[in-house]
């Protein structure tokens, strides 16, 4: 008898606890200034949205800002994919006031990061669409996250919302020069496809950006769809542009803006597929220069 009421008493202490422990880490969450925070907060109103993977870190803020005269906010995040980036945008207009424009970088159809998508459970509590697709992909997941409150906090993305905690994250961006080891060995790099990379996934992530526009038109909000810059001699590895130019035209009916060879010094790079700061100021002039940014 004595064993079954520790055995009680134990239950009834972690349950306490996880309750406890969760009310204080949701709080946090609810507080940080991190971008995803902000925004199920209702404290992310803009002019101007971005949407992309880590690729569309490269839609540099404190520049765009600078240039534009106007308010900016990025949904954009390492690896995140349409689907996922299709709900975030929901859910900024659910929370936020529309803004005018959106603009998307495609190359986030590439492909589904089930790691990344389960991530976002810790603002599951604010959002029944981003659990559906939680529910979807990583079913234990999200029902641990239930039977846990803690357990909700325990990702990537719970760490990057307390590394943002006090401070902005709008000059989040690759702040280094690619090597030249990097350099000399992008001659021996295979042939890169652009878009989706998984054969199994390739309808969806086109299904999932033809929402994301159509949600955009619902909403009057004006969309550009770009290409983000690659390496120069990268760029030449890319065996498919013209094929996914045609796919995302068929299915969103909207020109297809291509800055893949827009920044040729190698120093406005920190890898392959990413700009620096340097390069994501003249990608930034020649968006404005061709009238994305209107």
């Amino acid at each position: 008898m004595k064993k079954l009421t520790w055995i009680f008493v134990v239950i009834v202490l972690f349950f306490i606890g996880d309750r406890l422990g969760g009310f204080v880490l949701k709080k946090m969450i609810s507080n940080s200034e991190f971008r995803y925070s902000k925004m199920y907060r209702g404290d992310a109103d803009c002019d101007i949205l971005f949407l992309g993977n880590s690729r569309g870190l490269g839609f540099y803020q404190p520049y765009i800002e600078e240039v534009t005269g106007k308010n900016t906010f990025n949904l954009s995040y390492n690896a995140l994919p349409m689907n996922l980036g299709r709900v975030l945008f929901q859910d900024y207009l659910k929370y936020n006031e529309k803004p005018d424009l959106l603009i998307v970088d495609i190359t986030m159809m590439n492909r589904v990061d089930t790691t990344l998508i389960s991530g976002f459970n810790v603002y599951t509590p604010y959002s029944n669409i981003l659990s559906n697709l939680i529910k979807e992909y990583s079913e234990n997941i999200f029902h641990a996250g239930k039977l846990s409150h803690l357990f909700l906090y325990n990702s990537e993305i719970f760490q990057r919302a307390m590394f943002y905690y006090s401070s902005s994250d709008k000059d989040w961006i690759i702040d280094r020069v690619i090597n030249e080891n990097m350099i000399s060995a992008v001659e021996e790099e295979k042939p890169f496809y652009v878009g989706p990379f998984d054969y199994s996934t390739v309808e969806m992530m086109f299904e999932e950006l033809k929402k994301t526009v159509e949600i955009a038109k619902a909403n009057d909000i004006k969309i550009k769809l770009v290409v983000s810059p690659f390496f120069p001699p990268f760029v030449e590895k890319i065996v498919n542009f013209e094929h996914l130019q045609k796919r995302v035209i068929m299915a969103t009916n909207q020109p297809f803006y291509n800055y893949a060879d827009a920044v040729q010094d190698p120093k406005g790079f920190g890898d392959y597929q990413h700009v620096n700061i340097k390069g994501a100021k003249v990608f930034i002039d020649k968006m404005k220069a061709d009238g994305i940014f209107d």
